[in-house]
């Protein structure tokens, strides 16, 4: 997220409906996590009905008989003061892009610190494409991008094995 600009033909080539670009462009103004905190006290039970796959991600380390605990985690971590959200906000277009993206301003960045980019190669979210990575000649060819197979945005859960060599070998270098 927020490395690349947002597609000028993104939503003819989404094909939206009217009806989801309307509701879209109310339902953006508010921080993403807004209705959890509505919630109340059901927010818990909510969170571990709408995200169970959040939860088993964590299975192999909680085990399946307490995985009940994780939601409820993820409810209190994301149910008080929006202000990573509200920070959030203010550097999001549109929810998936960023107002200023960053890999233009990478440019101007130290080309003697190396960068990695770790993706999950199945995540929802706007990434740079491979045929986008790092140009070798621009001033951050030390950088490299990471997709990491069948790991979704979570690439931490979802292929923890894979995610901690790549940091390990990032480090590295």
């Amino acid at each position: 997220w927020g490395m690349v600009d947002r597609p000028a033909d993104i939503v003819e080539r989404m094909n939206l409906s009217l009806g989801f670009r309307t509701i879209f462009s109310i339902v953006k103004n508010f921080n993403p996590l807004w209705g959890l905190r509505a919630s109340g006290p059901a927010g818990p039970r909510l969170m571990r009905r709408m995200r169970p796959d959040l939860m088993r991600k964590f299975e192999d380390l909680v085990g399946e008989e307490n995985l009940q605990i994780v939601g409820d985690y993820l409810f209190h971590c994301n149910g008080h003061s929006p202000a990573g959200e509200t920070a959030f906000s203010r550097v999001m277009n549109d929810f998936f892009w960023a107002k200023i993206p960053a890999l233009p301003r990478l440019e101007q960045a130290d080309n003697k610190v190396p960068i990695t980019f770790v993706y999950g190669s199945d995540s929802w979210i706007a990434r740079m494409k491979p045929e986008e990575d790092v140009d070798p000649g621009s001033s951050i060819s030390l950088s490299s991008v990471l997709y990491i197979e069948h790991a979704g945005h979570h690439v931490y859960a979802d292929r923890p094995q894979l995610f901690n060599k790549a940091v390990r070998e990032a480090l590295d270098t």
